[in-house]
């Protein structure tokens, strides 16, 4: 991907790019745990292909709005593209999160939208992290019609002297997919 600059808040990425979504991400260096949940590998894309920007309102306020080829797509394969947005507040080392909406058709084979809602966020004491999530993913997908499923996770993480941390992940997933 490339990322052009403007001014000191904006931003403007276009290529492949990774999902807004989830406490997780591909770049396992950055996840706040070693293994991976239910809702990073069932419930979220991994990567977009497309264009997005982002800008910075001060410190405590963001905004990203894009366009993408769906999800895990390199070219699409339809002609809908998948329209996402996030609200992202950051309050300090107390509380920062993001709300992510994502909503586009992604199988030429079905008329229906799949619409994602992600809640992710950090609240921070000291030397303990605690990440969370929440989301709720809905529309027609090989699964079936009316597809629907929620889940949350917490992944709460010790840090010791900066040296090295101590982390656990309690995940839940609706198993009612069909709700």
């Amino acid at each position: 991907y490339i990322t052009l600059k403007h001014g000191d808040n904006c931003l403007l990425t276009a290529g492949k790019f990774v999902t807004l979504e989830g406490i997780e991400v591909i770049e396992s260096g950055s996840n706040p745990t070693i293994s991976r949940g239910y809702l990073f590998g069932l419930v979220e894309p991994f990567s977009h292909t497309g264009v997005k920007m982002d800008h910075q309102f001060g410190r405590m306020f963001s905004l990203t709005l894009g366009a993408v080829n769906g999800w895990d797509k390199s070219t699409d394969d339809n002609r809908d593209k998948t329209w996402l947005g996030r609200l992202g507040f950051n309050f300090g080392d107390p509380l920062s999160f993001g709300v992510t909406y994502y909503t586009g058709k992604q199988d030429p084979m079905t008329a229906d939208r799949l619409n994602s809602l992600d809640v992710t966020g950090v609240s921070k004491w000291g030397p303990v992290a605690v990440n969370f999530q929440y989301n709720q993913l809905e529309g027609e997908v090989i699964a079936g019609p009316d597809f629907r499923t929620s889940g949350y996770g917490l992944q709460p993480v010790y840090t010791v002297n900066n040296q090295f941390s101590v982390g656990a992940r309690y995940e839940w997933l609706d198993p009612d997919t069909n709700a």
